[in-house]
């Protein structure tokens, strides 16, 4: 191959200004030029400038579709694609058959396939022009330079650039070429701000008419912008998309649930009342009582007969009373570490009587932390849950168990050096210990000071996210009688649910 093509830069060449077209059907001639080079017809390649001596149309074919790697330097993927493409075309209009499908036969010889000549597309995305793959890197970073410039010169955000209208904007204005205009300051400010108007209420009537069949959420999200203005931001949603309808200043009115009432109405009105599921908004009080009230006034619950019974004005007098629901507010939170202790203990998947000391003490913190650590406010809640915990549940097992957990044991703000958790620890251990009680002693010291086994990074890194009984199968070897207690005491229960759950098989 070598010995047969050159490079024009280094040959003297002239170009045959009229070559005859006849018979030249294969759109390969397409993207070759014929020259004369010491009077002789050669043919050149277009886009890389390689000469080709000899073979004819055939080898300029084979290098621009890659066959042949030594040749192919200045073609790309794409160009051979539309190469591909054209060929394509010009045997469908003459009538032969499909690129992917011909045969033919040159004595006893099958010739090859068009489409061997090709390798298969590897990226999706559109497909860049033979020019702008061509194009210099000195041409593309002018090309950037200037929409940078662009940026700058009007003080556009840098993440304008992401907006899906980017890349299409210069798509458009490349399809029809060089001498493009673009719109005027009077066409982006009236009529194509109409058309885009147009366009946008055409999708949202699309959007509208799937409401009554498959209903929607109304959003409600507030915020304070810079200003320190109250804005309330209303969305629709539904399954084909979500639309924006209006954001309004609500500064003065976001005290009031009464005025939030009624903007929530007007806003329900637009969709329309039968279109709406439901409406989620923040959890703001003055938002839960608006919706509260439109629980029990709107028309449709007015209008009914139950509103009008004694016992139901009853409830909706309570409905409306913000004190009720300020006290069922702390109620909730009162509840919900005691609950997360419960969920704890409760639990099947695994042993839980190393976590109930500190859960414990963990829901009196939160409940203190709920009523700011003003003693008046959360010791009649405190002193019910110590009074249960110290006549049912406080046993010297818990304490053990808490000392026993390295999870807690290698914690610094644990309570493992409290005489009560340090009591039941030496109870355990003089009642349920098996062998020596002064080497179980020696091996307490391993345990709590991280020494031989103990003291492994890995024991300290795992100590938090391992179950407590399996951590001290794998690093308890140093104290083997303190292990065997400790595996025997976090592998248990702490909770008779799980024998509940199960009564349905008897």
């Amino acid at each position: 191959m070598s010995s047969t093509e050159q490079n024009t830069d280094t040959i003297s060449s002239t170009p045959i200004s009229a070559p005859s077209q006849r018979g030249k059907t294969d759109v390969t001639w397409n993207h070759v030029v014929e020259r004369l080079i010491d009077e002789k017809k050669v043919i050149c390649c277009m886009y890389c400038g390689k000469v080709s001596t000899g073979g004819g149309i055939n080898r300029m074919k084979q290098h621009l579709a890659g066959k042949k790697c030594e040749i192919r330097k200045g073609i790309t993927l794409s160009n051979m694609t539309i190469l591909k493409k054209e060929m394509q075309e010009s045997r469908e209009k003459s009538g032969q058959p499909s690129v992917g499908k011909e045969k033919t036969r040159i004595g006893q010889r099958q010739s090859s396939k068009i489409g061997d000549f090709f390798a298969t597309r590897t990226t999706p995305g559109s497909q860049p022009t033979i020019k702008s793959v061509l194009a210099s890197k000195d041409a593309v970073k002018k090309a950037h330079l200037e929409v940078a410039k662009f940026f700058y010169d009007t003080c556009i955000p840098i993440n304008a650039c992401n907006s899906r209208y980017f890349q299409r904007m210069f798509d458009a204005a490349l399809a029809i070429g060089p001498g493009y205009k673009v719109p005027t300051y009077h066409e982006l400010r009236l009529p194509l701000l109409k058309d885009a108007k147009k366009e946008v209420q055409l999708w949202v009537d699309n959007i509208r008419s799937i409401w009554a069949h498959c209903g929607c959420t109304i959003m409600g999200d507030g915020w304070s912008d810079n200003r320190n203005r109250t804005l309330i931001n209303f969305l629709i949603y539904c399954p084909r998309g979500i639309i924006f309808w209006k954001s309004i200043d609500a500064s003065d009115i976001v005290k009031y649930a009464q005025a939030l009432f009624n903007l929530f109405q007007e806003v329900i009105e637009w969709v329309g009342p039968t279109n709406v599921v439901h409406m989620v908004t923040d959890n703001g009080a003055n938002c839960v009582s608006t919706g509260r009230k439109a629980l029990v006034t709107c028309k449709e619950f007015v209008d009914s007969r139950l509103a009008r019974e004694r016992k139901i004005k009853e409830v909706i007098a309570i409905v409306l009373d913000n004190k009720f629901w300020n006290d069922c507010l702390i109620i909730v939170k009162i509840m919900e570490p005691l609950m997360r202790l419960l969920k704890i203990i409760d639990g099947d998947k695994k042993p839980s009587i190393g976590y109930v000391y500190e859960g414990m003490y963990r829901a009196r913190k939160g409940i203190k932390n709920i009523f700011k650590n003003k003693k008046r406010l959360y010791k009649p809640y405190t002193t019910i849950i110590k009074s249960r915990w110290d006549r049912q549940l406080r046993k010297d097992i818990h304490a053990a168990a808490y000392w026993f957990n390295p999870a807690f044991q290698y914690e610094q703000a644990s309570f493992c050096q409290k005489p009560e958790v340090m009591k039941g620890v030496l109870e355990v251990i003089t009642t349920k210990g098996i062998g020596s009680k002064s080497k179980l002693l020696h091996e307490t010291r391993l345990f709590r000071d991280r020494l031989e086994s103990f003291g492994q990074e890995l024991a300290f890194e795992t100590s938090k996210n391992t179950q407590p009984d399996e951590w001290w199968k794998l690093f308890g070897a140093s104290a083997p009688n303190l292990q065997q207690l400790a595996i025997r005491i976090l592998g248990q229960t702490s909770s008779s649910s799980g024998c509940e759950r199960n009564w349905s098989i008897f």
